[in-house]
């Protein structure tokens, strides 16, 4: 099926029957990857799922580091200290 008959087709008829509106097909892709990396999957599996051959410029901020840990805890505590 080809991508415009796909949104006519499917795509539409399924947020209007789930009452939902105004929610673009690449937001979904999106939201995706994104849980795919806060579940922690593989990098090489999301990407491959993804069809990207990279994921760190579009996607690379989703990924936990040391700095971004340090910096979470510094606001923990400051707002429980």
């Amino acid at each position: 099926m080809c991508h415009d008959n796909l949104i006519k087709r499917r795509y539409k008829p399924t947020l209007k029957a789930a009452e939902v509106f105004d929610i673009i097909l690449h937001s979904l892709r999106h939201y995706a990857v994104s849980t795919w990396i806060e579940g922690e999957l593989a990098l090489k599996t999301v990407q491959t799922s993804a069809g990207h051959s990279s994921l760190a410029n579009r996607y690379g901020h989703l990924f936990p580091s040391d700095d971004y840990k340090a910096a979470m805890d510094a606001i923990a505590g400051e707002l429980m200290g």
